[in-house]
């Protein structure tokens, strides 16, 4: 009977074959390496040529991608394959780590009110032909409706082509607007994976495998690493595994899973726009005292959060938006920890202590609240139980309820909540809307009529500035900034990994890298 052996079985061959085989050429490079003098003759220096296929192979640099997903940014699913479009293509604008928009395919803009005019430079795609107004608003027109750039997009309701420029038209008042013009730009009518764009590498793909290549058509980008090897990674948790084994040379992880695992090579924060919040309950009677909320803020040690219950992954925030921004970076908003005055509000809100007893308001109904949080991740449920333990000094009673994410889900969408730790990644406008905005996408709980959500607006509209806008804020607290969490970049211990990368780019000084 003739052995029948299955696709399945042959790719797990094959994979095995190749892992095996980059294995045995790092055993053999490490064996040139560290091999012995004792074999020299006489007059012989003792040194021996590494061979060029091992030389190669360690110098090669490897990035993950998902070869399930397409890699093209309109359709792109994957998080290994968005943050590959940083490098096959440039937007008309990118941000810097503190936020601050600058032109690659536009040359300058204007803002009148609820219009964001945009003028191109002259710019050439990767096939030589010249990248026009129509082009951008093509490539404006399939990133409002996909997976990378739809929520950053939702704002704007239409681009159109005047002359050399680009008019795009905003729903509402943002003054930071601007921020959301780093959807890659295309060549209109090219869908393929690879389409043709402007970027610092192209895609190019040789018998089924794919790779980048650097691009000339920027001009001003001389990498140390001309071509750049794609590996497939079909399952995030294996990124660890595959980095050690040498297949990949680097790897981002956004720690999303709430747990840091060591990995046994280089390791360096970035900064994210992910925003952890306790949001209160307007329907709380305890809580719609802004007194109330304004002790337990001052009672929640943020420094301690971020370094204690995020392992130090994360950034303590003190106003709603990201530490980073420049907009707040160069100032001290920092709220100091106050026991004292946190307990003096909550006398004045009638919730008093006797006998070093739970606090009661006048009918003897005891402060008791509850925090919600995500069993599942391990960060937010050490969060929820510090903050029980700080606001147990206040004298209020605290119970943490630990649920898992289907049923911590249904907890907060219903409102069956004192309390809850959340979390959202804001998009490049810092806009608070999905908080502060009625209708908003984690707007949970929140008073969106408020004298924070009022504020807000005001300042959207530029009838007030930011300071005047955190002032308000604090006053009203509807929720606590926590804190902003970090990802984790992760490479070989051989590679000469920059300084300047951010999470607007994790690639952002790839022309440097380059092996020990």
């Amino acid at each position: 009977m003739a052995l029948r052996i299955s696709r399945e079985e042959t790719g797990m061959k094959k994979k095995f074959i190749r892992s095996a085989a980059a294995i045995l050429v790092l055993i053999l490079a490490l064996s040139f390496v560290f091999s012995g003098c004792s074999g020299k003759k006489e007059g012989e220096d003792g040194t021996t040529e590494m061979p060029s296929d091992a030389v190669e192979a360690i110098q090669t640099l490897k990035l993950p991608y998902s070869k399930a997903d397409k890699l093209n940014p309109f359709t792109a699913t994957s998080m290994l394959n968005q943050q590959l479009m940083t490098l096959i293509y440039d937007g008309l604008f990118a941000l810097d780590k503190n936020y601050n928009p600058k032109p690659l395919l536009a040359s300058n803009y204007s803002r009148s009110g609820r219009t964001l005019t945009v003028s191109l430079a002259s710019a050439k795609f990767s096939d030589g032909s010249s990248v026009s107004p129509s082009d951008v608003v093509a490539s404006f027109e399939s990133a409002k409706k996909s997976p990378a750039y739809k929520t950053r997009l939702a704002n704007f309701s239409s681009a159109k082509v005047s002359g050399n420029s680009v008019v795009f038209s905003l729903g509402d008042d943002d003054p930071y607007a601007v921020n959301c013009l780093t959807f890659a730009v295309t060549k209109r009518g090219s869908t393929d994976d690879g389409a043709a764009g402007r970027g610092r590498y192209t895609y190019k793909s040789e018998n089924g495998v794919g790779y980048l290549k650097a691009s000339n058509a920027r001009g001003d980008f001389s990498p140390k690493k001309t071509s750049i090897t794609l590996y497939d990674v079909k399952d995030l948790s294996m990124l660890k595994y595959t980095l050690a084994i040498g297949n990949i040379s680097f790897a981002f992880d956004d720690l999303r899973s709430g747990a840091y695992t060591r990995y046994s090579a280089s390791v360096a924060d970035i900064q994210m726009n992910n925003l952890v919040y306790l949001t209160f309950n307007k329907s709380s009677s305890a809580l719609s005292s802004e007194k109330v909320r304004q002790a337990i803020a001052l009672a929640v040690d943020r420094a301690k959060l971020a370094d204690e219950s995020f392992q130090g992954h994360a950034k303590a925030a003190y106003t709603p938006f990201n530490p980073d921004w420049s907009a707040v970076a160069d100032k001290d908003y920092t709220v100091k920890t106050d026991l004292e005055a946190a307990g003096k509000l909550l006398d004045e809100a009638g919730y008093t202590s006797k006998n070093d007893a739970t606090r009661a308001d006048a009918n003897k109904k005891q402060l008791a609240l509850r925090i919600v949080v995500n069993k599942d991740n391990g960060f937010k449920a050490a969060a929820a139980q510090s903050i029980k333990e700080m606001l147990e000094k206040l004298k209020i009673s605290v119970t943490v309820s630990e649920l898992g994410e289907k049923d911590y889900r249904a907890a907060v969408a219903s409102g069956k909540f004192d309390m809850y730790i959340g979390e959202v990644k804001l998009t490049d406008n810092m806009s608070l809307s999905p908080l502060l905005k009625s209708g908003g996408s984690v707007a949970y709980g929140i008073n969106t009529s408020g004298a924070a959500s009022t504020a807000y607006s005001a300042f959207l509209s530029g009838s007030s500035d930011l300071n005047t806008f955190i002032e308000a804020f604090n006053a009203d607290m509807p929720f606590v900034p926590l804190c902003y969490r970090s990802g984790i970049a992760i490479y070989t211990r051989t590679l000469k990994y920059g300084n300047k990368n951010h999470i607007n780019d994790i690639y952002a000084d790839i022309d440097s890298w380059d092996f020990h």
